[in-house]
């Protein structure tokens, strides 16, 4: 089977454009914004600001100077990111197809950006995330996590047909990589790390836990939101 490669950059635009949409976001239980001020609460100011325009300029502003002041830790981050995925991209493959067999990763780019503000969204199209670079300790988890959905999305699309499951596809998405993740061959690639998941999915991951040691068989574990939702 032919893997994608995967490869890690540094977008500044990309951090300054995704703190502009994830300063009014709340999701899934998570307070994005929450998230964004206590890494850089000087964006506090932009509540002070009334048009897009002014907060834009403002966001701007201050992530020039961030990254004046620490870029080059950010660079060593790249460095430390590639290193982390290089030491578990054979196993991590190797435990994919255990689970999909041989079906094939869906065309992209497949590019992790480093992030310094800690939402790391997924850009679906192209195969893309960010990834949050101040939490070293997470970086294999991201990765992991963030490389299932993929080919999850891709295959559970292409193979599910039902109107029901389609329309919940990112919360089936979320719990398959809660459920997933937490088994013994996902957990040896991000040890010490844990796949905890949104804490609105939790109840329903649990049984989506014991569906999947049930059949371990992905098409049937799909199916068995129908009974468990």
């Amino acid at each position: 089977m032919k893997y994608p490669k995967v490869t890690f950059k540094i977008d500044k635009e990309l951090d300054k454009k995704m703190c502009l949409k994830f300063l009014d976001v709340k999701a899934g239980g998570i307070d994005f914004r929450k998230s964004i001020l206590q890494i850089h609460p000087e964006l506090r100011q932009i509540n002070n600001l009334k048009t897009k325009k002014e907060k834009t300029e403002y966001i701007d502003k201050y992530f020039n100077k961030y990254y004046r002041n620490y870029g080059k830790i950010l660079k060593n981050d790249l460095f430390n990111v590639n290193k982390e995925w290089n030491t578990i991209k054979d196993k991590f493959f190797e435990a994919v197809t255990q689970i999909f067999d041989d079906y094939q990763w869906p065309k992209g780019k497949y590019v992790g950006y480093m992030s310094v503000i800690n939402c790391n969204p997924v850009f679906w199209k192209n195969k893309e995330w960010q990834i949050f670079a101040w939490r070293p300790e997470k970086y294999r988890e991201i990765i992991v996590h963030e490389m299932l959905h993929f080919i999850f999305i891709d295959y559970f699309f292409k193979k599910t047909k039902n109107k029901k499951l389609r329309e919940k596809w990112w919360m089936i998405a979320e719990i398959f990589n809660t459920v997933v993740i937490n088994t013994s061959a996902f957990k040896e690639l991000i040890k010490p790390g844990k796949e905890l998941g949104y804490p609105e999915h939790r109840l329903l991951a649990a049984k989506m836990k014991k569906e999947w040691q049930k059949t371990k068989n992905i098409d049937q574990w799909i199916v068995g939101f129908l009974d468990n939702d």
